[in-house]
């Protein structure tokens, strides 16, 4: 199934399958994630927290469905 979303979004779970640091560079330098009860705050806070979760975890993504909102996309 093909789910049609974002350029942006797409960019994000392309880039989270490779090299992480192509993952910081689908962020804005004022972008905040929100992640196991943390915030983390511009790029290398985000950079920080990716290594982390890559050094802690081995998963997948695969976005399943998307929902357009005014603020943006929930995947």
């Amino acid at each position: 199934m093909q789910i049609e979303m974002p350029v942006p979004v797409s960019a994000y779970f392309e880039a989270d399958r490779g090299a992480g640091e192509r993952v910081v560079e689908c962020f804005t330098p004022d972008a905040v994630v929100q992640d196991e009860g943390h915030t983390y705050r511009g790029a290398a806070e985000i950079r920080r927290w990716r290594a982390d979760v890559a050094s802690k975890y081995t998963y997948t993504c695969q976005p399943l469905a998307v929902e357009r909102q005014a603020e943006g996309a929930v995947v």
